[in-house]
């Protein structure tokens, strides 16, 4: 079965040669993206033992640096080393400062053994849905343990992979043991053939990723009313109602505040020609940074009622939800996109406004919006009114925000149970 997808995969890259090359003569984003992903065995470490993370997008990233944190604290824990996929999750991992960090190469073996000759792992840890079959291939001939920690299955990769059930289960058998996030995520699983006895429903490390502020730091934060709503991660096709929303809000609210973060800082002119449009005022959060420390200073002293900040730079959103009244999170209006991580305002205390599509936070949209903590609106239309009716009741938001923190609280302990796990592995 490997061997046919090594057919596959070089008559893949044979045929995409032409239009790799053009593209990268034309485009020096993604020229720079290839030469990185290329160099990515080059630029990894040598090591005499490791635990390998991979980790692909921001999120996982996240998920990744919980991990790390803990692990790193423990006495007999192989040295950490994590790889990432996308540009935006390394230079995440490089600002939290996880040493060593690489990208993780094409899936072939002429990167892929040297790689893992050099890393020498005791463990392969991948995040969430990581599969990549020649990296499995190789770690079972050479008896490398392999976790999927968080493990997630979204129904529409569920839907796919049981289009080609028995291929899929080929390509994943060597993975040791499955951590699963949900029962949901460990049924479909199952359903697809893996074994009961290599899975385990473990629990949703971000919920232990999440900065949990006590109920002092929340009332203290009430107390200190920026009047600031964040529209955060947002998406295509999201910031022209958002900005529709913002217009409308500024003639109720004299003194609101609003600071917007798209999902991909790289979309920063596209949305600027936005505010543009709309006759709205905004600042860039990366050049109010060069005179204000924190988001703090930056809506209290820089930003004029009815201004928004547009954040765009890394690691910066949650600094602004610790000090809003609400939050709304994009991803969750195009069933494309899946919606993004609820989980970061509902741990510090906000109530959360997010969309229908929520595939890839199945658990947490469900917790949050049955359970009192978030709104999940079937229409973006009624972000507006949604809105409003928050700021005008202090009292509901406050109620819905420590819903949200107590919500959030209840799912903690996912993390600790991966460790075991791990420490059972390797041990």
């Amino acid at each position: 079965m490997i061997f046919l997808y090594f057919i596959i995969l070089n008559a893949v890259l044979l045929l995409a040669m032409p239009f790799i090359f053009g593209r990268s003569l034309s485009d020096k984003k993604f020229r720079k993206d290839i030469k990185e992903r290329l160099s990515g065995e080059i630029n990894a470490p040598d090591m005499d033992k490791s635990l390998w993370i991979h980790a692909s997008s921001v999120g996982e990233t996240r998920v990744a640096l919980t991990l790390w944190k803990a692990l790193e604290k423990i006495d007999g824990i192989p040295p950490l080393v994590l790889s990432t996929f996308t540009e935006s999750s390394y230079q995440l991992a490089i600002q939290e400062n996880l040493k060593p960090v690489f990208r993780l190469p094409p899936d072939h073996p002429i990167w892929i053994n040297p790689l893992i000759k050099k890393l020498n792992p005791s463990i392969l840890i991948l995040i969430e849905s990581e599969f990549w079959p020649c990296l499995l291939w190789r770690c079972a001939k050479l008896k490398i343990p392999v976790l999927l920690a968080n493990g997630r299955i979204s129904e529409r990769s569920y839907q796919r992979y049981s289009k080609v059930a028995r291929l899929f289960r080929k390509f994943i058998e060597p993975i040791s043991f499955f951590a699963m996030r949900s029962q949901t995520d460990t049924d479909r699983i199952v359903n697809l053939g893996i074994s009961k006895t290599k899975t385990e429903t473990i629990g949703n490390i971000k919920f232990d990723a999440s900065t949990i502020l006590d109920q002092s730091q929340l009332l203290n934060n009430e107390l200190t009313d920026l009047n600031l709503t964040v529209f955060g991660s947002t998406r295509p096709g999201e910031e022209e109602t958002i900005l529709q929303s913002i217009k409308e809000l500024r003639k109720k609210h004299s003194t609101a505040k609003f600071a917007l973060a798209p999902r991909h800082i790289n979309r920063r002119s596209e949305i600027e020609n936005l505010f543009s449009k709309y006759d709205l005022p905004f600042t860039l959060q990366s050049e109010a940074k060069i005179n204000f420390s924190n988001a703090t200073s930056i809506i209290q002293t820089y930003i004029e009622p009815g201004g928004t900040v547009l954040v765009d730079t890394l690691g910066d959103l949650n600094d602004y939800y610790k000090i809003s009244n609400l939050a709304f999170v994009g991803g969750g209006f195009n069933p494309e996109f899946g919606g993004q991580n609820i989980l970061e305002p509902a741990a510090l205390g906000k109530p959360v406004i997010f969309g229908p599509h929520m595939k890839n936070f199945e658990e947490e949209a469900k917790l949050l919006s049955s359970g009192g903590g978030g709104i999940q609106l079937d229409n973006i239309d009624r972000l507006t009114e949604t809105i409003d009716f928050l700021m005008n009741n202090k009292k509901k938001r406050a109620t819905m925000g420590s819903t949200a923190l107590k919500l959030v609280e209840s799912k903690r302990g996912a993390l600790k149970r991966h460790i075991q796990k791990i420490i059972e592995i390797i041990s």
